[in-house]
Formats: structure tokens, sequence, C-alpha cells
């Protein structure tokens, strides 16, 4: 049963519940909602549903035996993710998770794992960009010990930093014979602790893929590298992707000792840094948890966007957010281009890059050249035509969400996460030009679309009140 990239939010839940717990559903192998805004109290109504269709399949004599859950970009948050993985643990079947984008923090993984030690079959756990931290990471490893059949893990950008990938990596080394792919990038992990990885993936015989990309490996990144690609030199089409994006060489040496123990034996000093470090990682948490906190809530996705989903750019809502929120605190990635060599020179530098970053530097490309064009006679169509191959790249790789996460935070719809956003000025008039010009050209996909409509339809009524 496949619902995914419906706008139904929560209530949606309801027209559903009924057929989820019915005896047509005692035979149900894979159930995808992915996108479709069910927010905290629809992911509890969808776990309640489950529950009753597991206690009645039992009554009948039957097994309800689901193998492929798949929710991600709901906002389930963590108790979305505790109602559900309280049915995960009692249902025991499952194949293939993928909760990827919830906002779901130590707590709910911590759920999660408890859950995950009951389903020994799982081969596929996704949880990209969710905060599971070091916390997290603590009672995720516990369970990782205990799936031997799982081949592909994805914590990519789940905050996980050093100490949280040396847990990981305990597990990678003891455990999961059989895996094949391995996300972790965009993790500010150390280049000591990237050494830790490597020496992890040493014996990994089935391991195709591994993605460390964006990372804070500094001096140790080839190293890294190197180490990895003679650990799985003959392993068949084996491949790597790995970065540094973060971080001076000086401060990972110094973060890496103090994280994964360095040399036998700390000293005092090394013992305050500790305790330092722990003290930081935690009041980020804490700061992330409360910036969450004020961003929208899935609960609150409930409208109807069926029909056609042109925005219409000559609406007073439309042109007062322009005029409203491009300002000094947003960015408009609708910008011009100084000419049409540079796309040329932009698309050959980006070319071969993981989807994820390719995304971001097509953004972030687009934003400089809005800044440094003001008071230039720029060409807008190449303005246009670089918008159209971000939604290509996205479109192309099934990673729109990519581009619908990001474009909203440009626009001053959202809050950016505190260690992605970029500060720059840009100049308006060319910025409220271009995002008419764009939006009139159609290529707006429909899922883009309708996220805009729904913020842009918040935003306006939040000014009112």
């Amino acid at each position: 049963l496949d619902l995914s990239d419906n706008a139904s939010g929560p209530i949606g839940v309801d027209g559903v519940s009924e057929l989820l717990s019915s005896e047509v559903c005692y035979g149900l192998k894979e159930l995808r909602m992915a996108n479709m805004g069910l927010g905290i109290s629809g992911a509890q109504k969808l776990a309640s549903a489950l529950q009753k269709c597991y206690e009645n399949a039992k009554a009948a004599g039957m097994v309800f035996a689901l193998k492929v859950f798949i929710a991600g970009r709901n906002r389930l948050e963590n108790p979305g993710c505790i109602a559900l993985s309280k049915v995960f643990k009692q249902i025991g079947t499952l194949e293939e998770i993928q909760i990827y984008q919830n906002a779901i923090y130590h707590v709910g993984i911590e759920a999660l794992s408890d859950a995950l030690n009951h389903n020994p079959k799982l081969r596929i756990l996704n949880l990209n960009d969710n905060t599971i931290t070091k916390k997290g990471a603590v009672h995720l490893t516990k369970a990782l010990n205990n799936l031997p059949n799982l081949t592909t893990l994805n914590v990519g950008d789940c905050l996980l930093k050093s100490q949280g990938a040396v847990l990981i990596a305990s597990a990678l080394k003891d455990s999961l014979p059989r895996l094949e792919e391995l996300i972790m990038t965009s993790n500010e992990i150390s280049g000591s602790a990237g050494i830790v990885i490597a020496q992890s993936l040493m014996n990994k015989k089935a391991l195709k893929t591994v993605q460390l990309g964006e990372n804070a490996f500094g001096s140790k990144l080839e190293k890294i590298d190197q180490m990895i690609r003679n650990a799985c030199s003959r392993n068949p089409g084996f491949s790597l992707s790995i970065s540094d994006d973060e971080g001076s060489e000086e401060e990972e040496d110094v973060e890496g000792e103090d994280e994964v123990g360095g040399e036998e034996g700390t000293s005092e000093g090394e013992e305050e840094n500790d305790e330092v470090y722990d003290e930081e990682e935690e009041e980020e948490e804490d700061d992330d948890e409360e910036d969450d906190s004020e961003g929208y809530s899935g609960d609150d996705y409930t409208g109807d966007y069926s029909g056609d989903a042109t925005l219409d750019t000559t609406s007073p809502m439309l042109r007062n957010f322009v005029q409203q929120k491009i300002g000094t605190n947003a960015i408009n990635p609708f910008a011009k281009i100084n000419s049409p060599d540079h796309y040329e020179q932009v698309i050959n530098k980006i070319e071969g890059l993981p989807v994820e970053i390719q995304v971001e530097k097509l953004l972030t490309e687009i934003m400089n050249q809005a800044s440094n064009s003001i008071g230039k006679n720029s060409d807008d169509d190449v303005g246009i035509k670089l918008d159209k191959k971000l939604f290509s790249v996205a479109e192309s790789s099934s990673s729109i969400h990519l581009v619908n996460n990001l474009l909203p935070a440009y626009l001053g719809l959202i809050k950016f996460e505190k260690r992605k956003e970029p500060s720059m000025q840009f100049d308006n008039n060319s910025s409220v030009k271009l995002l008419y010009k764009a939006m009139s050209e159609g290529f707006f996909p429909k899922e883009t679309t309708n996220i805009l409509k729904f913020l842009l339809g918040r935003d306006g009524e939040a000014n009112n009140n």
C-alpha cells in the first residue's frame, strides 16, 4: 500500500485507519507513507491502526507480518517514533524501515533501537537527517549488534559527531557481516574518528558503497580514503565518496584526541577537555531542540492541495510575501547569473559530486550570483536555466526533498538548521523579479509548489493575526 506524497496530514490517517486494521490488511507486506505531513498525531493514529491489525490478525489465527515501513519526511518527532516503535517491537518481521527527516532526537532513537532488537531480519535502516547524536548512538549501536542481515545503514546528517561515529564503528567492526551500503555523510566527524571507522570496515567483504562526504577529517582525509579503499579493494564494484567540509586541521587533531581516546592514558587537562566537549555538545543538542520546536509541526500540515498546483504570481499573498520576507535575513535562490559561460562553469564544477552536495552548491551559487549581480544587466534566462538544473538534479535522483527542505529556509519561511545557515546579502529587487519569473515558467514540481502554498498561507495567517 503506497500513499506517499499525498498532502493528507494527520486527518488523512483517519480515512485509512479502518482499512489498515481490517482483515484486508492482515497480509499487508509493505506500507509506504512518506511525505504526507502526518505529524505526531498522525503517527500515533497510524500506530494505533497497525496495533489493531496485529491484534485482530492474531485473534483470527493469522500473523500480521509487515516487512517494509517507509514514512520519511513526516515530522514524526519523538512521540510519533515512540508510538510506532511499540508496534514494530510486537510485529517483529520488519525487513526495511525508512523514517528519514522526521526531527527524531535521541529519546525516539532509544525507543526505535529497542524495537530493532526484536526485528532480526531487518535489511535496510534509513535514519538520515534525524538528530541521533552520541546519546542516541549508544542505543542504536546495541541494536545494530543484533541485526546480522542488515545490508544498508543510512545515518547521514544525524549530528553523530566523532563520539557517536566511533560508537557506530564499534558495531561495524564486530557485527553487520552482510553490510553493503554505509552512509555517514555530514556528521562533523573528526579525522581520528574517521580512522576508527576505516578500521571497522577491514573485514566487510560484502561492502559495495561507503559515503563519508562533508565531514571534518582534515589532514587525515587521504589516509582514511586509502585505508578504506585498501580494505575493500577486492569487493566487486566498490565505490567510496569522501570529502572534508568542516573544521581546521588543528581543531580536528585536538577534537579527535579528546573524543576517541587518543594515546593510552589521559592527563588532567585532557579530562577537562572531555568534560567541556560533553557540556558543549549537550548545550548544542538542547539549542537544536529549542529551535526545532519553534518550526512548523506536521500536525498543522492538513491543507487540501487538490487541483492545479500553479501559484498565482499576481496574488496579494505572494506579492506581500516577496516584499516583506525577502530581506537581509533571508536568501532568495531565484537570482541573476553573470553570464551564460558561468552556467557551464558551475555545472562542470558539480558534476560527479553526491546529489545532496550538488543541490546545496547550486543553491549557494545562485545566491552568490544574486549578490554579485547588483546593478549589472545580467541575463535573467541564465538564472532560470540554473534553477531548472537544480530541480532536474533533484528529481532525477529522487531527491526533491532536499530542495523542498532548503528552499523555504532560503525564502525565510522556516528556520535554517544552525550548522547549515549561510550568511550573505543579496539584491531585493532582482530577487522579486526572478521569483515571479521562475514561478511563471511552470517548471516547479507540484510537490514543491504545494509546500510553498502551504507555508505562504500559514505565513499570511500569522501576519494577519
